[in-house]
Protein backbone atom coordinates (compact mmCIF):
# COMPACT_ATOMS: atom_id res chain seq x y z
CA UNK A 1 0.00 0.00 0.00
CA UNK A 2 1.78 3.46 -0.83
CA UNK A 3 1.89 6.20 1.41
CA UNK A 4 0.23 9.38 0.31
CA UNK A 5 1.60 12.50 0.43
CA UNK A 6 -0.31 13.34 3.79
CA UNK A 7 0.62 10.45 5.75
CA UNK A 8 4.73 10.79 4.53
CA UNK A 9 4.32 14.22 6.29
CA UNK A 10 3.16 13.10 9.35
CA UNK A 11 5.40 10.39 9.64
CA UNK A 12 8.31 11.18 8.01
CA UNK A 13 8.96 15.03 7.96
CA UNK A 14 8.82 15.41 11.72
CA UNK A 15 12.23 13.33 11.82
CA UNK A 16 14.09 15.96 10.36
CA UNK A 17 15.67 17.52 13.25
CA UNK A 18 16.56 14.16 14.26
CA UNK A 19 17.93 13.16 11.35
CA UNK A 20 19.97 16.43 10.44
CA UNK A 21 21.32 15.83 14.66
CA UNK A 22 22.78 12.31 13.34
CA UNK A 23 24.14 13.47 10.30
CA UNK A 24 25.89 16.12 12.36
CA UNK A 25 27.88 13.67 14.50
CA UNK A 26 28.88 11.37 11.72
CA UNK A 27 30.49 13.87 9.29
CA UNK A 28 33.32 15.40 10.88
CA UNK A 29 34.28 16.75 7.95
CA UNK A 30 33.31 20.69 7.10
CA UNK A 31 33.03 20.20 3.32
CA UNK A 32 30.27 17.62 4.01
CA UNK A 33 26.97 19.14 4.00
CA UNK A 34 24.64 17.14 6.92
CA UNK A 35 21.49 18.82 5.28
CA UNK A 36 22.04 17.33 1.87
CA UNK A 37 22.41 13.97 3.26
CA UNK A 38 18.75 14.80 5.38
CA UNK A 39 17.91 16.18 2.18
CA UNK A 40 18.54 13.06 -0.02
CA UNK A 41 17.36 10.40 2.86
CA UNK A 42 13.57 12.11 2.50
CA UNK A 43 13.85 11.58 -1.22
CA UNK A 44 14.71 8.44 -0.91
CA UNK A 45 12.02 7.45 1.95
CA UNK A 46 9.61 9.82 -0.61
CA UNK A 47 10.94 7.45 -3.64
CA UNK A 48 10.16 3.66 -1.56
CA UNK A 49 7.36 5.24 0.31
CA UNK A 50 5.07 1.94 -1.39
CA UNK A 51 7.30 -0.44 0.53
CA UNK A 52 7.44 1.44 4.07
CA UNK A 53 4.73 -0.64 5.48
CA UNK A 54 6.86 -3.66 5.32
CA UNK A 55 9.27 -2.08 8.03
CA UNK A 56 8.55 -2.14 11.58
CA UNK A 57 9.79 1.59 11.66
CA UNK A 58 10.08 3.75 9.62
CA UNK A 59 12.12 6.08 12.41
CA UNK A 60 14.57 3.19 12.16
CA UNK A 61 14.62 3.10 8.23
CA UNK A 62 15.26 7.05 7.95
CA UNK A 63 18.54 6.36 10.51
CA UNK A 64 20.05 3.51 9.06
CA UNK A 65 19.46 5.34 5.65
CA UNK A 66 21.05 8.48 6.99
CA UNK A 67 23.90 6.70 8.53
CA UNK A 68 24.92 4.89 5.29
CA UNK A 69 24.50 8.29 3.02
CA UNK A 70 27.07 9.51 5.57
CA UNK A 71 29.26 7.12 5.18
CA UNK A 72 29.18 6.83 1.56
CA UNK A 73 29.91 10.69 1.36
CA UNK A 74 32.44 10.34 3.96
CA UNK A 75 34.30 7.87 1.46
CA UNK A 76 33.07 9.49 -2.09
CA UNK A 77 32.12 12.50 -1.30
CA UNK A 78 29.63 11.36 -4.04
CA UNK A 79 27.01 8.32 -3.95
CA UNK A 80 25.56 7.30 -7.21
CA UNK A 81 23.37 3.94 -5.22
CA UNK A 82 20.11 5.34 -7.13
CA UNK A 83 19.11 3.85 -9.98
CA UNK A 84 16.98 6.30 -12.00
CA UNK A 85 13.79 4.58 -13.53
CA UNK A 86 13.66 3.94 -16.88
CA UNK A 87 11.68 6.71 -18.92
CA UNK A 88 8.97 5.49 -21.26
CA UNK A 89 9.91 5.57 -24.72
CA UNK A 90 7.28 5.84 -27.36
CA UNK A 91 7.78 5.77 -31.15
CA UNK A 92 4.66 6.90 -32.92
CA UNK A 93 5.32 6.79 -37.16
CA UNK A 94 8.96 6.90 -37.03
CA UNK A 95 11.21 5.21 -39.22
CA UNK A 96 13.54 2.55 -38.22
CA UNK A 97 16.58 5.05 -38.63
CA UNK A 98 14.89 8.18 -36.35
CA UNK A 99 13.74 5.44 -33.88
CA UNK A 100 17.06 3.88 -33.19
CA UNK A 101 18.53 7.63 -33.35
CA UNK A 102 16.11 8.88 -30.30
CA UNK A 103 16.28 5.62 -28.42
CA UNK A 104 19.96 6.17 -28.53
CA UNK A 105 19.90 9.04 -27.12
CA UNK A 106 17.72 8.42 -24.53
CA UNK A 107 19.90 5.95 -23.33
CA UNK A 108 22.67 8.91 -23.53
CA UNK A 109 20.04 11.39 -21.92
CA UNK A 110 19.47 8.21 -19.13
CA UNK A 111 23.30 7.21 -18.25
CA UNK A 112 23.96 11.50 -18.20
CA UNK A 113 20.80 11.83 -15.49
CA UNK A 114 22.26 8.69 -13.83
CA UNK A 115 25.75 11.07 -13.23
CA UNK A 116 24.18 13.39 -11.19
CA UNK A 117 24.30 13.41 -7.66
CA UNK A 118 21.27 11.80 -6.10
CA UNK A 119 19.54 14.42 -4.60
CA UNK A 120 19.30 16.52 -8.26
CA UNK A 121 18.55 13.05 -9.80
CA UNK A 122 15.54 12.27 -7.43
CA UNK A 123 14.53 16.05 -7.69
CA UNK A 124 14.58 15.63 -11.36
CA UNK A 125 12.70 12.70 -11.60
CA UNK A 126 10.02 13.78 -8.97
CA UNK A 127 9.58 16.82 -11.09
CA UNK A 128 9.80 15.46 -14.87
CA UNK A 129 8.49 11.62 -14.42
CA UNK A 130 5.96 11.57 -11.15
CA UNK A 131 4.65 15.24 -12.26
CA UNK A 132 5.40 16.62 -9.12
CA UNK A 133 5.03 20.83 -8.49
CA UNK A 134 8.48 22.14 -6.96
CA UNK A 135 6.16 23.12 -3.92
CA UNK A 136 5.37 19.02 -3.36
CA UNK A 137 8.80 18.59 -3.59
CA UNK A 138 9.98 21.03 -1.07
CA UNK A 139 7.37 19.72 1.16
CA UNK A 140 8.39 16.02 0.71
CA UNK A 141 12.39 16.35 1.14
CA UNK A 142 11.92 19.76 3.97
CA UNK A 143 13.80 21.89 1.66
CA UNK A 144 13.04 25.34 0.37
CA UNK A 145 11.02 25.94 -2.90
CA UNK A 146 14.32 28.23 -3.88
CA UNK A 147 16.20 24.75 -3.01
CA UNK A 148 14.73 22.96 -5.13
CA UNK A 149 14.48 24.92 -7.88
CA UNK A 150 18.47 25.27 -7.59
CA UNK A 151 18.76 22.11 -7.64
CA UNK A 152 16.26 21.55 -10.96
CA UNK A 153 18.03 24.17 -12.51
CA UNK A 154 21.62 22.51 -12.10
CA UNK A 155 20.67 19.08 -12.71
CA UNK A 156 19.08 20.86 -16.06
CA UNK A 157 22.37 22.58 -16.87
CA UNK A 158 24.44 19.83 -16.13
CA UNK A 159 22.59 17.47 -18.67
CA UNK A 160 22.77 19.70 -21.53
CA UNK A 161 26.33 21.07 -20.83
CA UNK A 162 27.19 17.05 -21.44
CA UNK A 163 24.36 16.45 -24.04
CA UNK A 164 25.79 18.97 -26.29
CA UNK A 165 29.77 17.46 -26.09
Amino acid sequence: MTMEREQFEIEVLPLRPQLLSLARCILTDATLDEDDVVQETMLKLWLMRDRLDQYQSVRAIAFVITRHLCYNMTKAKRNTNVALEEACYIATGQTPEEALLLQEENEQLLSLIASLPNAQKAILQMKHIEGLEVDEIARITGSSPDSIRMNLSRARKKIKELFSK
